[in-house]
């Protein structure tokens, strides 16, 4: 028995409507079945999974990956690359609290890593978590603004009780977080709707939701 007929299980996990374009239902299955085969061999049990994200005990310690961009990476290439492309993903994803500790003390060096990333409304709330811990603000209907640090190859949500010493208000740290996000990874698109007024899309794999 080959590998994907071994991880081809019956159960369905639920497509994130986010993934619908590029992804199907059994290749999501597909992407989940690995991610838990890997955690299984390291040894470390996977609490749970949903909405485009897992949960995994490690150490004694709950620790969350959102799989956004990893589902993206695998969209793109062929599946036989798929295991490897999963454990290269979660081999650089050991949580470097050192260098976290260290950013929560010195604004001033961790201001480089401040990004904003727009999701559904819904997105961490769908994830059983008090979106009012997290630094957020609303920029458009139906979703939510998020503080983040992009550092090591993921994204960390910042909730408000990390960033205590930094003094500095949300206006601020938004500020610097759009200006530190890449322009070439934002493409603007403009609609006239209903020959009466112009749309703008701000799309981005990385840093926006989109949804249809």
């Amino acid at each position: 028995m080959g590998l994907f007929d071994f991880l081809r299980k019956r159960k369905n996990y639920d497509l994130p409507t986010s993934y619908q374009d590029f992804i199907t239902q059994e290749e999501y299955n597909l992407i989940i079945n690995i991610i838990l085969k890997y955690h299984s061999e390291k040894g470390f049990r996977v609490l749970r999974t949903g909405d485009g994200e897992i949960v995994v005990d490690i150490n004694a310690e709950e620790q969350r990956y959102y799989l956004d961009n990893l589902v993206r990476t695998l969209s793109s290439n062929d599946k036989t690359f798929w295991k490897q492309l999963v454990t290269e993903h979660f081999d650089k994803l050991k949580v470097n609290k050192p260098a976290y500790d260290y950013f929560f003390k010195d604004f001033e060096y961790a201001s480089q890593y401040l990004r904003a990333i727009i999701k559904h409304e819904d997105y961490l709330g769908n994830l059983e978590l008090n979106v009012d811990d997290f630094i957020y603000r609303v920029d458009f209907p139906f979703t939510k603004s998020f503080l983040i640090f992009d550092f090591d190859n993921k994204f960390t949500y910042i909730k408000h009780t990390d960033v205590a010493e930094w003094n500095e208000s949300t206006e601020t740290l938004f500020e610097i977080a759009i200006s530190n996000t890449p322009s070439d990874e934002i493409t603007i698109e403009q609609y006239e709707f209903r020959d009466k007024f112009d749309v703008f899309l701000f799309l981005s794999g990385d840093y926006s939701y989109a949804d249809t």
